[in-house]
Order: C-alpha cells, then sequence, then structure tokens
C-alpha cells in the first residue's frame, strides 16, 4: 500500500476508500478484504493491478482512538506488510445558511454557522447545496 484517498471519513462509516499500490492480484471472488483493526473486514474490490476500492466501517461507539489501521489481504490469509492510518471525525453540525435562497444558476455566496468545522482529523470537508422543490413564480 502507498496511499489512501480519502484519508478520512465520518464516524457512520461507508466511506469509499481507494487503495493504491502494486501487485494487486485477484485470487478470486470475494478474497479481497481491507481489513481494519485487524479485525473488521470490508468487502475489498481490485480494479487492477494498482487500485483497490473498499468502504470504511462504522468507528465502534466504545473506539478510544478517531482512526483505524487499515491493512489489506487479497486471499483472505496474507496480509500487507504495511498498515495506514484512516481517520474518522463527527459531521459538522450546521445551524444556520444565510441566504437560505439564490438562483439556480449558483454564483450566491454564502455565510454558514455551527460547529465542527475544525476537527483534527476532518479532510476534504464540502459543502453541497441539493434541490429541493421548486416554487413556480406566480402560482
Amino acid at each position: 500500500m502507498s496511499s489512501l484517498s480519502p484519508s478520512c471519513g465520518p464516524v457512520e462509516g461507508y466511506t469509499q476508500i481507494t487503495v493504491r499500490g502494486k501487485n494487486f492480484l485477484d485470487f478470486g471472488f470475494g478474497r479481497a478484504k481491507c481489513v481494519f483493526n485487524e479485525s473488521i473486514w470490508m468487502n475489498a474490490t481490485i480494479l487492477d493491478p494498482t487500485t483497490i476500492v473498499c468502504d470504511s466501517p462504522m468507528l465502534e461507539p466504545s473506539a478510544v482512538d478517531m482512526f483505524y489501521n487499515l491493512s489489506l489481504t487479497l486471499d483472505g490469509e496474507v496480509f500487507s506488510d504495511t498498515s495506514m492510518a484512516f481517520s474518522y471525525y463527527r459531521n459538522p453540525t450546521i445551524t444556520s445558511v444565510s441566504p437560505w435562497t439564490g438562483p439556480t444558476s449558483g454564483g450566491t455566496n454564502s455565510t454558514i454557522t455551527g460547529h465542527g468545522f475544525n476537527q483534527t482529523n476532518i479532510c476534504n470537508l464540502m459543502v453541497r447545496y441539493e434541490q429541493t422543490h421548486v416554487v413556480p413564480l406566480g402560482v
């Protein structure tokens, strides 16, 4: 293993992780796994000899640390020589967005307030706006 992307995700899990390395051989369906803290096995998919993807598990509520060490097995028996840390964070809480509306063409600057935006383990923090419904004008 040479890299993880992303290197962190929310405590709820299900972050798709791309693992880069070399010599990832396919030993058969369902045999490749990402193993977190040597005890949580998650299915992995070998995309090519240098790329594997898998999902992060949920961080156990009793976990003392906010990370799991991730290692790989391609056959369910032999493990990677190295492991890499996958960090967890709690989802930030948004208390307000101003303005709360804008044109569908975009370009409106927003101010977002809340807490949890500057956690030590947080990475790749993004804001995504979704259109929930459209009310036609004049109706």
